[in-house]
């Protein structure tokens, strides 16, 4: 029959393929399905898993200790308009960061920079937009970790210094009151920005 295989005197297996065209079984070719081949994922050695767990930790402190994550960090979380507002802004910030830290990855492999670089453009332009849309809502933004606000804190507590040693000189205190005064006080406004909760 036409669809047994069937053997050549040289004992050589044979087939019937398109058309009842007998070829040796050897000579018939498997087609590939259309499409890229399938891709074999290499498993990571330790020597990898080291690495980007290192790489993790140094991005980790990188985004924490960022100047815009610093300070765009909400100091309570309202439910308010203003406080949505603030909220997504400061995560938008911490995405900021990553994406500085991995342009600093991409640089020091010689990899090309400019997309990165435009998305960090365009994060930091939204986080100037939320700033304007919050002040639109009728909040007074102020972020007590600013230059200006410290430069007032510092002027108030130096003025409470001049104070208080004007009495110690006119003997109306004691130097010793003077010392447990400022002792107390200093453990009272130790992160004092944390505690005002403002935005």
């Amino acid at each position: 029959m036409a669809d047994d295989p069937k053997k050549t005197s040289g004992s050589s297996i044979v087939a019937v393929v398109e058309g009842g065209q007998i070829v040796p079984i050897h000579d018939v070719k498997t087609k590939r399905r259309p499409g890229r081949p399938k891709k074999v994922e290499k498993m990571p050695t330790s020597e990898d898993l080291e690495y980007h767990a290192k790489v993790a930790e140094e991005r980790k402190a990188f985004v924490e200790n960022h100047e815009l994550v610093v300070h765009n960090k909400p100091h309570h979380y309202g439910h308010t308009a203003a406080d949505k507002l603030n909220q997504l802004k400061f995560h938008i910030a911490r995405e900021t960061a990553v994406l500085e830290f991995n342009r600093m990855e991409m640089e020091k492999r010689g990899v090309d920079t400019s997309q990165v670089s435009s998305r960090i453009i365009g994060s930091m332009k939204q986080i100037a937009d939320i700033e304007l849309e919050v002040k639109k809502l009728g909040k007074t933004v102020i972020d007590p970790n600013s230059e200006e606000m410290q430069r007032i804190f510092r002027f108030w507590l130096g003025a409470l210094k001049t104070v208080f040693s004007d009495l110690v000189k006119e003997k109306s205190v004691e130097p010793q009151v003077m010392d447990l005064f400022f002792n107390k006080f200093s453990n009272a406004m130790e992160g004092w920005e944390e505690k005002v909760g403002l935005d």
